[in-house]
C-alpha cells in the first residue's frame, strides 16, 4: 500500500477517469475498449510512471493474457529497487514468459550531462518527443516486431536530445484507432493540447464517445504525458502501475460509481478507490 507520509502533494487521482497527475510534470490516462461494458475482457495496457528514476513506461497485451503488461512493468519497477535501468529492464524482459507477448515502450530521462531521452521500443506502441508549442514531431519510434515474450533480448536504446520546449506522448495503438476515425491522422493539435492536461483528456474523451455513439469498435487507450523539464519541481515518491487488468477486475471498474474529481492520492488509498481502477502503488525502499 503506498505510504501517505511519502507522498508528493502534487500528486492526484481521478478515479472516474482512471487518470494520474503529478502537478504539471506528468499525466496518464487508461480508457477501455469499446466492449467493456460485457465485462468478458480484460485491460490489456499498463502505464508505469517511476517519477524517482525518471523512468516512464507503457505496454499492450492481448486481451488473451492482458495482466502480461503488468507482469513486466511491475518486474522493472521492483527491478530498479536494486539494479539501475537498463539492467532491470533487461532481466524483466528475459523472465517473460513466450506465451505472454506484449509491446513495450519505455523512456529514461537523463538532464546530466545534457538533457536527453533513453528510448527503448518494441512492438506497435507509440513513443513521440514532439515541440510543446507547435505539435511538431521531433522523434517517432519505429514500429517493428521486437515483442516482449516473443525475442529474448531488449531492444537497443535510442537517445534523443531534449530541448525546454521539448514533449514527450507514450500511448497505445487506442490512440490511433481515435485520430483515423475522426479525421484526425496527423496528431499535431492533439499534441499542442498536451500542454494542458484538462484540455486533451477531454479532447481524447469527447473522442471517445464519439466513438461509442457510431458504434465504432476500438483498442484499450493508455497515454502517458510528460514535461521533462517540470520533473524538477517533484519529489520521490512511489511508483505507479495502472491496467493490465483482469475481466473481472475490469468489470468492477465499469460498475463502480467513482467521483469524476481530483484529489490526493493518499485519500484514494484511504477510500479504496486505487484498487478498483486497477492502480498499484510500487512502494519507495526503506
Amino acid at each position: 500500500m503506498a505510504r501517505c507520509d511519502t507522498m508528493n502533494p502534487t500528486i492526484q487521482v481521478n478515479p472516474a477517469l482512471r487518470a494520474v497527475r503529478f502537478g504539471n510534470a506528468v499525466t496518464a490516462a487508461l480508457i477501455g475498449s469499446w466492449d467493456k461494458n460485457n465485462g468478458m475482457f480484460g485491460n490489456g495496457d499498463c502505464l508505469l510512471v517511476d517519477v524517482r528514476h525518471r523512468v516512464f513506461a507503457l505496454s499492450d497485451a492481448s486481451e488473451r493474457s492482458p495482466q502480461a503488461s503488468r507482469r513486466l512493468l511491475q518486474a522493472i519497477a521492483t527491478g530498479m529497487c536494486t539494479a539501475p535501468w537498463p539492467e532491470c529492464l533487461h532481466s524483466a524482459w528475459c523472465s517473460q514468459p513466450y506465451v505472454q507477448k506484449a509491446t513495450f515502450v519505455g523512456i529514461q530521462l537523463r538532464m546530466d550531462p545534457r538533457p536527453e531521452a533513453v528510448v527503448f521500443s518494441g512492438g506497435d506502441s507509440t513513443l513521440l518527443i514532439f515541440d510543446g508549442r507547435t505539435g511538431k514531431i521531433l522523434y517517432r519510434n519505429p514500429v517493428n516486431m521486437h515483442f516482449v515474450g516473443r525475442m529474448s533480448a531488449a531492444p537497443s536504446p535510442v537517445r534523443v536530445p531534449l530541448t525546454p520546449e521539448s514533449r514527450i506522448l507514450l500511448a497505445s495503438d487506442g490512440l490511433t484507432d481515435v485520430f483515423d476515425r475522426n479525421g484526425d491522422g496527423h496528431p499535431q493539435q492533439f499534441l499542442r493540447s498536451m500542454n494542458h492536461p484538462q484540455s486533451w483528456l477531454a479532447w481524447l474523451l469527447d473522442g471517445v464517445r464519439r466513438l461509442r455513439h457510431e458504434a465504432f469498435l476500438h483498442d484499450d487507450i493508455a497515454v502517458i504525458h510528460i514535461d521533462p523539464f517540470a520533473l524538477k519541481d517533484t519529489t520521490p515518491c512511489d511508483g505507479i502501475l495502472l491496467g493490465g487488468t483482469t475481466a473481472s477486475e475490469e468489470k468492477t471498474f465499469v460498475h463502480t460509481a467513482l467521483p469524476n474529481e481530483w484529489f490526493s492520492i493518499d485519500r484514494a488509498v484511504c477510500t479504496g478507490y486505487l484498487k478498483t481502477m486497477g492502480l498499484l502503488t510500487i512502494p519507495l525502499p526503506e
